[in-house]
C-alpha cells in the first residue's frame, strides 16, 4: 500500500508539482512524513529526485 501511494507521488513529482501538494494529495500527514517514507524507497529526499530528474 505504501509502495503504490510513494509510486504515485513520483510520478506526480516527475510532472512537477510541488512537494507539499504531493504529499498531502497522496495522505502522508506532512512533508516530514512524505519524506522519511520516500527516502526510505529512493535513497534520496523528494526535493532531491525532482531536483536530479529536472537536469
Amino acid at each position: 500500500m505504501i509502495n503504490c501511494r510513494i509510486n504515485a507521488a513520483r510520478s506526480a513529482l516527475d510532472l512537477g508539482a510541488s512537494l507539499t501538494e504531493v504529499a498531502l494529495r497522496y495522505g502522508f500527514a506532512d512533508l516530514s512524513h512524505f519524506n522519511r517514507r520516500f527516502k526510505r524507497i529512493y535513497g534520496m529526499t523528494p526535493y532531491q529526485y525532482q531536483r536530479d530528474i529536472a537536469r
